[in-house]
């Protein structure tokens, strides 16, 4: 899906970047930014300069513009991984840039106390690795591109999805049978989960939301559970052995204790036995 940035002029597209620094710059760097700024649009000789700061203005907007969309539920990575390739790219080609004054990447880059590129360019990839989106992609040859295991992960969604749709009886009203009829899909949904989170650091914050929001709507709104036939056995078995320790502790205690009292019972009688014929000879 391809997205049109709502604002086209320059200046308020930065806006929408700029607006959590500009609410604590003081007037002495605003007047500082508005000379920069119109020493870089009015000067023909910097045409390739206004240039890429238009097109990192306008991609950063577009970017923030699909952040804000996708964030509930999160799908920013799926759906904003073009913006954030424009961005990356728009900010590699300034600092590659060389113009025939010198002055351009110098101006762009270091805007006195503003900074503006540098912070526009630090929160958009900051955003990007808190939602771990690394992990949805295959970097092949520079290009991001969802991985199997997304692509994976993301059919069994739909599929477990799918399901759930089938018994819907009315506005947010579904039949019982879908805890039985969507249980196989809605586990091998919840297992295939579980081998991702095991072999990785961090896992894709589109993957962990899509997981969060299904197995809440598994609990709360279809009001179904799992069936655990092979823990119920462990639990029996162990409930059973628990409640026989006593028993066989018992048992154990007596049968010791007459084997014992029988082994003492047997050396008095010996004794007594011996004891007359030692008298004897004496």
């Amino acid at each position: 899906m391809t997205f049109v940035p709502l604002v086209t002029m320059t200046q308020l597209n930065l806006i929408l970047l700029l607006f959590s620094l500009l609410c604590n710059f003081s007037t002495g760097e605003l007047e500082d930014y508005n000379r920069i700024s119109q020493s870089l649009f009015h000067n023909g000789k910097n045409d390739t300069c206004t240039e890429l700061l238009e097109t990192f203005a306008n991609t950063s907007a577009s970017f923030t513009f699909c952040a804000i969309k996708y964030a509930r539920p999160i799908r920013i990575c799926e759906q904003c991984v073009q913006f954030f390739e424009d961005v990356s790219d728009a900010h590699e080609k300034i600092l590659k840039m060389e113009d025939e004054s010198g002055k351009c990447k110098e101006q762009l880059m270091n805007l006195d106390r503003l900074s503006v590129i540098e912070s526009g360019f630090e929160y958009i990839t900051g955003l990007w690795d808190s939602a771990s989106c690394k992990y949805c992609f295959d970097d092949t040859n520079h290009t991001l591109s969802l991985s199997n295991q997304t692509s994976f992960f993301m059919d069994l969604l739909n599929t477990t999805k799918g399901c759930f749709e089938k018994y819907q009886i009315g506005d947010d009203v579904y039949n019982k049978s879908a805890c039985t009829a969507c249980e196989t899909p809605y586990c091998d949904l919840n297992k295939f989960y579980d081998s991702i989170k095991s072999s990785h650091d961090s896992v894709c914050m589109d993957i962990v939301d899509s997981m969060n929001i299904t197995r809440m709507f598994w609990n709360m709104k279809l009001h179904c559970k799992m069936d655990h036939p092979n823990l119920d056995v462990i639990y029996l078995s162990c409930s059973c052995t628990i409640a026989a320790l006593p028993i066989f502790f018992y048992l154990g205690a007596k049968f010791f204790t007459n084997v014992i009292r029988i082994r003492l019972q047997f050396q008095t009688r010996l004794a007594e036995m011996l004891k007359p014929s030692t008298s004897a000879e004496t």
